[in-house]
C-alpha cells in the first residue's frame, strides 16, 4: 500500500481518540517464569550456570535436565519414607518437561546431561562382552548335554528300563540382555524387556514429549497404565499371546525428560486428566539471548557425580527382586515437612483443578526431590554414604516446590487453559508490535508483508477471532469497506497509536 492510498484509509475510517490499549493481551494473561532456586544443587549449581551458557539455554533446562538424570542414576537402589517406618515412601523418580518455542536449545541442554549417562552405558555394555562369551558357552554346554542326555534316554527306552533324569546343565540358558540407562522413543513392549533385565530402570529421553504421550493412547499400545505405575516404580507384569510366559519387571521405574512447544499445551492438559501430566516438572523460562556457545567448564565434575551415584549398591531379597535401601528423614527434616503440609493444602483448595491436582502431588515430589538433592550433594561432595535425608536438603526441596514449581504452575496451566484466540491474539499483537504495523490487512498478514505469517493465524476464522479479541482490547479498530467495491471486502484495520508509544 502506497503512502497516500495509507493516507486516504486512515482519513477514510474518520479516526477519533484512543484510549490506552490494554497491553497484557500481549502475554495472553500469562505469568512471568521464576527464577530457579539453587539449593537444591548445593555446589554444583556454579558448574549448572556455565554448562547453560555454554550451551546459550536457560539454566531451568539444565537443572532439570540433572535432577532427572540423577533419579536415573540412582534408579532402584534407593527410596525416601518421610515419616520413617510408616508405608509412605517414594522411589527416586522424576520426570521433567522443558517447554519452549523451536530453536531455545531444549534438546542441547538436555544432552549436556545426559550424554554422561550415555557413556555410563557404552562402559558398561564393553563389560558385558564377557558376559556373552560365557553365554555362548553355557548354550553350546547345554545342547551337547542335552543330546547326550537324549541318546541315553533313547537307550533306556530301548532296553526297558527306567529313563535318566534330564541334567540341569541341559537347559538352555536365557540370553542376557545389554545394559541399559538410557532409551529413546521406545514402545512400551519394548521398554518392558529393557526393565525386566535392567532392575535399575531406566531414563527415557524423548526429544518431542507430544508425541511420545499422544502415543500412550495410540491403537494397540494403550500404555497409560504403565507410564502411570512407571512414575512409582511399582512391579508390572506383561501377558501378551506371542511370549511364551509371562514377562515379571520388579522394578519398572522409569524417569523421564523431553521438551514440548507451548502451543502443543493446549491439547495436551485438555484431552482429559488422569494425573499422568501433574508428574511432570514443567519448566517455561523465557528464552535467553543466543550468542557464542563457551566451553563446558563443568561437564567433568557432573559425570564423575552421575557414575558414583550409578554405583550405589542395589541390593536383592532372596528371591532375586531389587531390594532397595530406604532413607528416613531426619527429625528435624519431619518438622519441616510436618509445618509444610497443610500450609500447601491450603494453598491447593482456591486454585483451579488442573493446577489444583499438580499442587496436590507436590509432597510426593518434594520427598523425591530432597532425596536426589541429599545423594547429589553427597556424590559431589564425598563422605560417608547419607542414611538419613536431612533438614537442608528437605528445606531446599520446599523452596524449590514453593518460590518455583507452584509459580511455574501458574505459567504452564494457565496459559494452556486459556481460549485459542487469546493465543493467537498475543501472537498477532506481537506482530503488530514487532513490525510497526499502522493499517492492519488480513491479505498482507498472510503473504507475511509484515513478518512470517505463523500457521495458526492463515485461516480467515482464526485471523478474525484474533482481531475481535485486539479490537476488544483497544489495539486496533476495524476500517470499513468503501461503499460500492465489489469483490470480497477487505479486512482493513486501524491500529492503536499508542500501541506504538504515540502520546
Amino acid at each position: 500500500m502506497t503512502a497516500a492510498a495509507l493516507k486516504k484509509r486512515i482519513e477514510d475510517a474518520e479516526v477519533i481518540g484512543w484510549d490506552a490499549p490494554d497491553m497484557s493481551v500481549l502475554n495472553a494473561g500469562q505469568f512471568p517464569p521464576p527464577p530457579m532456586p539453587s539449593a537444591l544443587f548445593g555446589d554444583l549449581w556454579p558448574l549448572l550456570e556455565a554448562t547453560a551458557e555454554g550451551c546459550c539455554a536457560p539454566v531451568d533446562y539444565v537443572g532439570i535436565s540433572l535432577l532427572v538424570s540423577a533419579a536415573s542414576a540412582i534408579g532402584g537402589s534407593r527410596r525416601v519414607a518421610p515419616w520413617g517406618q510408616s508405608q509412605w515412601n517414594e522411589p527416586a523418580i522424576l520426570w521433567g518437561g522443558l517447554i519452549g518455542d523451536p530453536s531455545v536449545n531444549k534438546s542441547p541442554a538436555i544432552k549436556k546431561i545426559t550424554h554422561h549417562l550415555v557413556e555410563i552405558e557404552r562402559d558398561l555394555q564393553s563389560d558385558f562382552n564377557k558376559v556373552l562369551q560365557d553365554y555362548e558357552t553355557d548354550v553350546a554346554t547345554a545342547k551337547l548335554t542335552r543330546a547326550k542326555w537324549e541318546t541315553e534316554v533313547k537307550e533306556a527306552v530301548g532296553e526297558n528300563r527306567a529313563s535318566p533324569p534330564r541334567p540341569e546343565t541341559a537347559v538352555e540358558p536365557d540370553e542376557p540382555s545389554p545394559p541399559r540407562q538410557v532409551t529413546n522413543d521406545v514402545t512400551m513392549e519394548a521398554l518392558c524387556d529393557v526393565l525386566a533385565s535392567n532392575p535399575r530402570g531406566v531414563l527415557q529421553f524423548s526429544d518431542e514429549l507430544a508425541g511420545w504421550l499422544a502415543s500412550h493412547d495410540a491403537y494397540k499400545s494403550n500404555s497409560r497404565p504403565f507410564w502411570l505405575q512407571a512414575y512409582d516404580g511399582s512391579p508390572f507384569s506383561v501377558d501378551r499371546r506371542n511370549r511364551k510366559k509371562v514377562l515379571h519387571i520388579p522394578y519398572a521405574g522409569t524417569c523421564v525428560i523431553g521438551g514440548i512447544q507451548p502451543a502443543k499445551l493446549s491439547d495436551l492438559f485438555s484431552s482429559g486428566d488422569d494425573g499422568l501430566s501433574a508428574r511432570f516438572l514443567w519448566v517455561w523460562p523465557n528464552r535467553v539471548q543466543r550468542g557464542r556457545p563457551k566451553d563446558d567448564a563443568g561437564g567433568h565434575a557432573v559425570g564423575v557425580m552421575l557414575r558414583k551415584l550409578r554405583q550405589l549398591h542395589l541390593p536383592r531379597a532372596e528371591n532375586g527382586d531389587p531390594q532397595p535401601v530406604i532413607l528416613p528423614f531426619d527429625s528435624n527434616a519431619q518438622s519441616l515437612l510436618e509445618k509444610w503440609e497443610p500450609i500447601n493444602q491450603a494453598y491447593a483448595d482456591d486454585l483451579d483443578p488442573i493446577v489444583k491436582g499438580y499442587v496436590g502431588k507436590l509432597p510426593g515430589k518434594v520427598a523425591r526431590l530432597a532425596l536426589v538433592s541429599e545423594l547429589i550433594k553427597w556424590a559431589k561432595s564425598g563422605g560417608s554414604e547419607p542414611r538419613e535425608v536431612s533438614a537442608a536438603s528437605v528445606a531446599a526441596a520446599l523452596e524449590f516446590a514453593d518460590d518455583y514449581l507452584k509459580p511455574m504452575a501458574h505459567r504452564v496451566f494457565g496459559d494452556a487453559a486459556l481460549p485459542i484466540e487469546q493465543r493467537q491474539a498475543a501472537q498477532l499483537a506481537k506482530i503488530i508490535l514487532k513490525a510497526r504495523v499502522e493499517i492492519l490487512n488480513a491479505r498482507d498478514l498472510k503473504k507475511g508483508v509484515y513478518a512470517p505469517c505463523p500457521g495458526s493465524l492463515k485461516g480467515n476464522e482464526a485471523f478474525d477471532d484474533a482481531a475481535r479479541v485486539l479490537e476488544d482490547a483497544g489495539w486496533i479498530r476495524s476500517i470499513p469497506p468503501k461503499p460500492g467495491v465489489g469483490g470480497r471486502p477487505r479486512k482493513d484495520y486501524i491500529v492503536n497509536p499508542h500501541v506504538h508509544g504515540a502520546p
